[in-house]
């Protein structure tokens, strides 16, 4: 569900190793080669899914980006640290929807490669769950916590509670046992009870995190 997915697939289809690279903000030379250094435990090729955050608005990204898909390697003049990558790695750049399109603006470098926009909508909402050999952390949503609030969300717009307290006030409500939903009924009725026309993947997760605790 989230925009881990499409890299998560194109590790699927490759049967490459996925490894996530975080970027939460400001990043040096240095740490990003220790971490690469870190999740690299072979010679093999890899899918790298650069999770550019909503306040990574650091220009110098420009050139850790170009260094890396462009040369092929890094190098940190300070402690001598260098990192090369696989001649056939793979490499997908995640950058998020951020206030006016900061970070989109300031990773000029980004313009020059393949786009691909995804949207946040019924087509790219999918709970078909990929097994990739992970390199690392993989972050995503579990569908079923989706389906768990899409349906108790459903029950609460049909009022089936009300139903229930005046007919069966005995009985507790199970989401497991109402029928399951489509992923486009999940988004929609998600999108719906969020009140935004066009919610990112980030609110869709918190939302979905939250109602799933209350619940």
């Amino acid at each position: 569900m989230t925009m881990t997915s499409p890299s998560l697939k194109t590790s699927h289809k490759t049967g490459l190793p996925y490894c996530r690279v975080p970027v939460l903000g400001e990043i040096s030379t240095h740490d990003l080669i220790k971490f690469l250094q870190n999740r690299s435990t072979s010679s093999s090729p890899v899918i790298y899914h650069i999770d550019i955050g909503p306040n990574a608005h650091d220009s110098n990204l420009n050139s850790l980006l170009f260094q890396l898909i462009v040369v092929g390697s890094l190098f940190d003049h300070q402690s001598a640290l260098s990192f090369s990558r696989h001649q056939r790695d793979g490499i997908l750049i995640e950058i998020p929807r951020s206030f006016r399109n900061r970070v989109q603006e300031t990773l000029f470098f980004c313009k020059s490669l393949p786009v691909e926009v995804i949207i946040a909508s019924d087509q790219h909402f999918e709970f078909e769950e990929f097994t990739p050999q992970p390199v690392g952390p993989v972050l995503r949503e579990d569908p079923q916590k989706i389906m768990f609030v899409a349906r108790y969300l459903q029950a609460r717009r049909e009022k089936h509670f009300e139903t229930i307290a005046k007919t069966r006030p005995t009985v507790d409500f199970d989401p497991n046992q109402r029928p399951p939903l489509s992923p486009a009924q999940c988004f929609a009725i998600l999108q719906q009870e969020m009140g935004e026309e066009r919610p990112s993947f980030v609110l869709i997760s918190n939302f979905v995190r939250f109602l799933h605790k209350q619940y």
